[in-house]
């Protein structure tokens, strides 16, 4: 016997015992009494329905624009010190909506069963008394009247077995839906095949039986009700999040076994950006994610949880997070796609293999057809996200950082920023009209630059600081200083420059140069007279 069948017949009985036991017990009542009953059945779930209806928008008022902590307190559940530094961060009802799947579909329609039969069994005592008031206590039933008891029984048994399959309707209805939707947008996912497949195999015989047909239409609306939640004052069907889990599912399933994060193929990119359409109109999802990363930012500058991920890692993640902690329902779309971009990017280039610092400054300088670094594409697509620009900058600091761990020189990232940024500004102050030629004062740029570049224990060939002059010149010769932004864009024509110069992304030995001399072609050894102690990116 198939499992299909087995289920049907389940079901069947379940309606059978049910008419049945109703029955007996309408013949053994009699009419009167048995019609009372049903009515009192019939209180007995209005008020369940009520009662447990009130439930989860009086859950939502406990939590709306708390944290977590804020809940405990008000719950007075004790937390301790770490714990509390971290549900501080948490927002309520970003918890909620987490749960918001198992409570919606599982626990709310059983709960509300529980409740159904609690409150009726209280019922039995009002309902003696109503019959003895009305003298169908001691009223003598014919065979007739045992008999209409029976048949308003076995109504009574009917609609209770179709209550209790509603919440058995409703799972099957949302797993059929989540996989017809997956089948219908993934027809060439294999993964979607595959679960499609079993599912059919088992459910589909299962699905047409009249007694979820009938039971759906009965008490369907109850299911609705219970599994609808209120998201940012909006009411959302928690079937449209179980649609989009279901299709993650399937999508992370089509990654396959041999998925290497570190290593995307084109496949693979394909697929994480079918995962990220997901997030496009799910508002559940969307509130989840963005509550999440908001969370975990907010924890992580607030001291609720550290790490060290060394240098110059650490400084992009600090930025990241710093972007997280300000992430809302409308932002997280946008913020997903950046960060996915920049993914791909630091996948392509080889930039998530890296085991040392100079194999990772390699990969920033790996050039495309077009002649543009790995850095500067990084920072370009950080700088189309308005959100991201903190992250920009920061992404300078890593530059200079790489810079000067390649050169050997030991001394702080952010001093050194602060100084170039400073010399820059001096020599973008230089007028024009205060000389007399212009090459006099291309020559006072040339040399402003060399000297903060110097200064700062950073050099280059005389070639490559006229192309840098000409850049100032260029961009920023009609400016009192630059902007943050506008220093980003030196540095970034500095790290192409220097790149360029050290043998465009080559993993080589880099600027090692035959007797020493030509150690100048990038940045130089620390003393170029050995030849031997080159940059090695």
């Amino acid at each position: 016997m198939t499992l299909p069948t087995l289920i049907n017949y389940g079901l069947y009985a379940i309606v059978g015992v049910f008419a049945l036991v109703c029955f007996l017990l309408g013949f053994k009542r009699g009419f009167s009494r048995q019609t009372v009953k049903f009515i009192f059945v019939g209180a007995s779930f209005a008020l369940s329905f009520v009662a447990f209806g009130a439930i989860y928008p009086a859950l939502y008022s406990l939590v709306e624009g708390k944290s977590v902590a804020d809940v405990a307190s008000t719950l007075n559940i004790g937390l301790s010190e770490e714990i509390y530094k971290f549900a501080v961060c948490i927002k309520g009802d970003t918890a909620v909506y987490l749960a918001s799947v198992p409570l919606a579909i599982v626990v709310f329609p059983f709960g509300f069963l529980a409740m159904f039969f609690a409150v009726n069994g209280l019922l039995v005592f009002p309902y003696i008394v109503i019959c003895g008031a009305l003298g169908f206590g001691s009223q003598y039933n014919t065979t007739l009247t045992r008999i209409l008891g029976g048949v308003v029984g076995i109504v009574q048994g009917v609609l209770m077995a179709l209550l209790v399959i509603m919440p058995v309707e409703g799972i099957v209805d949302i797993a059929g839906e989540a996989i017809t939707v997956s089948e219908e947008k993934h027809p060439d996912s294999q993964n979607a095949i595959t679960i499609g497949n079993i599912y059919h195999q088992n459910v589909d015989g299962v699905i047409d039986n009249p007694v979820l047909k009938y039971s759906d239409d009965a008490f369907g609306f109850v299911y609705d009700k219970f599994s609808t939640i209120k998201v940012e004052g909006e009411d959302v069907s928690v079937h449209e999040l179980a649609d989009d889990l279901f299709e993650l599912f399937v999508l992370y399933g089509d990654l396959g076994a041999d998925f290497n994060f570190k290593a995307l193929t084109e496949d693979n990119k394909a697929t994480i950006d079918k995962m990220l359409d997901c997030f496009g109109n799910d508002h559940i999802m969307t509130a989840i994610v963005s509550g999440a990363l908001s969370s975990v930012g907010k924890a992580a500058n607030s001291g609720a949880f550290t790490f060290d991920a060394g240098e110059p890692m650490q400084s992009l993640y600090m930025a990241f997070l710093d972007v997280c902690s300000t992430c809302d329902s409308t932002t997280v779309e946008g913020d997903l796609y950046t960060l996915t971009r920049v993914y791909y990017l630091f996948s392509d280039e080889g930039m998530l293999q890296a085991e040392t610092v100079s194999s990772m400054f390699a990969s920033f300088l790996v050039f495309d057809a077009e002649g543009s670094s790995a850095f500067k594409r990084m920072v370009a697509i950080l700088d189309e996200n308005p959100r991201f620009n903190a992250m920009s900058e920061t992404c300078s600091r890593v530059a200079m950082d790489l810079l000067i761990r390649n050169t050997g020189v030991d001394q702080d990232v952010m001093e050194t920023v602060t100084n170039v940024k400073a010399g820059i500004n001096s020599v973008v102050g230089l007028n024009k009209e205060d000389y007399a030629t212009e090459e006099e004062y291309k020559a006072d740029v040339n040399k402003g630059i060399s000297e903060t570049l110097a200064e700062n224990n950073i050099s280059m060939s005389d070639e490559k600081l006229d192309e840098l002059t000409d850049f100032v010149i260029e961009n920023y010769g009609d400016k009192d200083e630059i902007t943050d932004d506008e220093f980003l864009d030196f540095m970034s024509k500095y790290y192409d420059t220097y790149a360029k110069s050290s043998g465009a992304g080559s993993s080589t030995e880099g600027t090692e140069g035959t007797e020493g001399t030509e150690g100048t072609e990038g940045i130089e050894g620390a003393e170029g007279t050995e030849g031997t102690e080159g940059t090695e990116p």
